[in-house]
């Protein structure tokens, strides 16, 4: 017969051995006490096995790492199994066990199919709500189960039954995957269960961790990153395919960067980023998109820069393949910029610049494009440099190949200009010459010559 039981609010079913009657008449029933669950212990496993067969990862009740070439790897399927156990034996009919995880000891959060941090995830070694078997404990065992999950991060359901006066346990076990994308190094995940959606256990023995470390963000196949996603990653970054990273996409990366195919990165999408920058084929860089970058970088293939795309670069710099840098694109840079292929720089494109500049192959300069370099500037093949291209450098000047200066081109040069091949200088295209300035002799018989346009006794002072 079935009886409430007043103080635990459940349903029992009673036996007559529970009902004390007098003359007839129903005078008690014997109290039952109330289940008291404890996360008693937990296992990490791979999802390379059934639910019986599947290796471990680490021996019972001990924490693992997340990360390349660590425990377990991100964005990979991997298992956990928790021990509960009743304290109690009490009972507790229905129990569903739903799996939480807690990122660096914030705030509790569950885990299902489309959760941050962690995240459900499909297995083809078992099926949604199979029974589990007694692996981890030894008590009296709640069979079925229905405690195998890889849909929602819920286990149990309607089968695990906690029965009166029986020091009875049952295990559960999550599939489950570390979101890649949502983790950096340091970071710590705590795993646990709680009855359904909001009542925490009794009791926890133990709680897994997981420490993420070696970790390198990879971003595959039409990533579109924006607004912060990715801050203060000490690993390696690595983006194939087309790529679009928006709004400090990358902030304090301290690894190495990598990006193939064709790139977009937009509104300071990399800033102070501290080792080496690799970018493989196209690229466009807009609004500051790399700031404060002291390791080297890399461009092959061809570029646009835009808007302050790079700021304050203190390493070395190679730019390979066809490369457009518009509106200060490079501001800041401190060691050696080598520019190889067909170059346009328009609109005040690389000022201050405090190492090596050599620009080789095809190259268009525009509207001050070169200012305050204070070291050597090389600059190869058919070359046009107009509109104050080149403003108060403080060392030498060598232009090899054919090169057109046209309308105060270079301004306040304070060292030696080399210009060797056919030179075509026009509207004030050499101005405040500080040194000297070396040529070729202006005769169309020599091979090499300078044609002056309005600037003779105005503009040319060979040396001062």
């Amino acid at each position: 017969m079935i009886y409430p039981d007043l103080k635990n609010t459940n349903y029992f079913d009673y036996n007559k051995n529970d009902i004390v009657w007098i003359d007839n008449r129903l005078a008690a029933i014997k109290a039952h006490n109330a289940a008291s669950l404890d996360q008693d212990s937990f296992r990490f496993r791979t999802d390379g096995g059934s639910e019986s067969a599947a290796s471990w990862v680490a021996l019972i009740n001990v924490d693992i790492t997340g990360g390349p070439g660590e425990d377990v790897e991100a964005d990979t399927n991997f298992r956990i199994r928790f021990l509960i156990k009743d304290t109690n034996t009490g009972a507790e009919n229905n129990v569903a066990l739903q799996l939480q995880y807690n990122l660096n000891s914030d705030s509790w959060n569950d885990v299902n199919a489309s959760s941050s941090v962690i995240r459900s995830f499909a297995s083809t070694q078992f099926a949604d709500g199979d029974d589990t078997t007694q692996q981890l404990g030894s008590g009296t065992f709640i069979t079925p189960n229905s405690g195998m999950d890889e849909v929602e991060g819920l286990a149990g359901g309607g089968d695990i039954d906690f029965v009166d006066l029986t020091a009875d346990e049952v295990e559960v076990e999550y599939c489950i995957q570390i979101r890649s994308a949502d983790v950096i190094n340091t970071d710590t995940i705590d795993l646990r269960v709680i009855r359904g959606s909001t009542t925490v256990l009794e009791n926890y023995t133990e709680m897994p961790r997981i420490d993420i470390n070696s970790f390198s963000s990879t971003v595959t196949s039409d990533a579109l990153i924006m607004s912060e996603s990715m801050t203060v990653n000490d690993g390696e970054l690595s983006m194939l395919e087309p790529a679009i990273l928006k709004s400090e996409t990358q902030a304090g990366a301290l690894g190495q960067i990598q990006m193939q195919g064709v790139s977009e990165l937009l509104s300071q999408s990399l800033i102070n980023t501290d080792a080496n920058i690799s970018i493989s084929a196209s690229v466009i860089l807009s609004a500051e998109s790399l700031l404060a970058a002291i390791g080297s970088i890399q461009i092959l293939g061809e570029s646009e820069f835009h808007s302050e795309s790079l700021l304050i670069t203190n390493s070395q710099m190679t730019m390979n393949g066809i490369i457009s840098i518009l509106a200060e694109s490079l501001l800041d840079s401190d060691a050696a910029v080598d520019m190889i292929g067909s170059s346009i720089l328009q609109l005040d494109s690389m000022i201050s610049a405090g190492g090596i500049k050599k620009v080789v192959s095809g190259i268009q300069i525009f509207a001050a494009s070169l200012l305050s370099g204070l070291d050597n500037t090389t600059i190869r093949s058919v070359s046009s440099l107009l509109a104050s291209s080149q403003v108060d450098i403080s060392s030498q000047i060598s232009m090899q190949g054919a090169s057109i200066l046209k309308s105060e081109s270079l301004v306040k040069l304070l060292s030696q200009i080399s210009i060797s091949g056919i030179a075509e200088i026009k509207g004030k295209g050499l101005l405040i010459i500080g040194s000297s300035v070396t040529s070729p002799t202006p005769s169309v018989s020599a091979g090499n010559h300078i044609i002056l346009v309005n600037v003779l006794n105005e503009v040319l002072i060979l040396s001062t």
